[in-house]
């Protein structure tokens, strides 16, 4: 049985630099080192300004560890990398980040959203399937209606809709603003044509039909009077949990850069079972997905 790698393991790797460009080929060679344009298996290696190099004997082209992804400009020490993706994972704010592993607040900024950059096209997260709970929140201050919008004209607030599959799986999706068109394009994006759907009485979800779900609403005020498995409680669980993370680390959350921290807790709760939650994340820094 593989074993989870924890912070603790990776006290060896964060002190020395030659363990962290280790960790590094690890994943990006993990057959040897390989032409990044030809794909040949043998090169030439040497050290250029103190930087591990090579050489393709066969196209001539050189390149580094680095080459092509987010590390191939940086000046910081890599192993401050490896130690800021380790804290990124247990979750830290980019002003705690900052202290922790001594450079300025904008360089932490930068690195913490470059985190996030990668995880925000996952490719876990197509087309969810089978018995599925839609609900929707708002992310923001003080609650202030608008009167002349009705029940989703809050003017100081982001609405966030969000689907939870009964495998666990989640998907959450800031939106410019509540309404049926946003709710639709949602759904046809990431739930699939015939699905059941779990949901409250918002008269926004009267539709979900007409658009080819089968749906169950859920009336709280009268108590959840339903069979047992008729619920909404799994995404509103999923909501406490993502608000009182985020809101515990981050003084605020903009309109411009939601969809990010989204994203964050999004892939850490799908990818809460994984062993070497550092690995995967490097992995995704040098191999970034494909947009879906």
């Amino acid at each position: 049985m593989s074993k989870y790698q924890g912070l603790y393991e990776y006290r060896k790797v964060i002190a020395s630099e030659r363990a962290c460009l280790r960790l590094v080929r690890r994943v990006r060679w993990p057959r040897g080192v390989r032409c990044p344009r030809c794909g040949f298996a043998r090169q030439y290696h040497f050290e250029e300004y103190g930087v591990p190099k090579h050489q393709c004997k066969r196209c001539d082209y050189k390149f580094s560890d680095f080459s092509g992804t987010v590390f191939r400009r940086t000046k910081l020490p890599l192993s401050k990398w490896v130690l800021a993706l380790a804290l990124f994972k247990i979750g830290i704010s980019a002003h705690q980040l900052a202290k922790e592993i001594s450079v300025s607040y904008k360089t932490a900024w930068q690195m913490m959203h470059k985190f996030r950059s990668a995880l925000e096209n996952d490719p876990l997260i197509t087309q969810l399937q089978g018995t599925i709970e839609l609900d929707e929140t708002y992310f923001g201050g003080r609650q202030h209606r608008d009167p002349t919008q009705g029940h989703t004209g809050m003017t100081n607030k982001i609405p966030v809709v969000g689907i939870r599959s009964r495998d666990g799986k989640v998907k959450t999706l800031a939106l410019p603003k509540l309404g049926y068109r946003e709710l639709k394009a949602f759904l046809r994006r990431f739930v699939r044509s015939g699905s059941l759907i779990y949901t409250d009485e918002l008269p926004l979800h009267h539709n979900l039909y007409r658009w080819g779900y089968r749906y169950h609403t859920v009336n709280k005020l009268l108590g959840f009077a339903r069979p047992p498995d008729i619920h909404t409680n799994s995404v509103e669980g999923y909501w406490m949990l993502c608000k009182n993370k985020l809101y515990a680390r981050h003084h605020q959350l903009s309109r411009k850069y939601l969809p990010k921290y989204l994203a964050e807790m999004e892939y850490k709760f799908n990818y809460r079972y994984d062993l070497d939650f550092v690995k995967t994340l490097l992995h995704r820094l040098i191999f970034p997905p494909l947009s879906i």
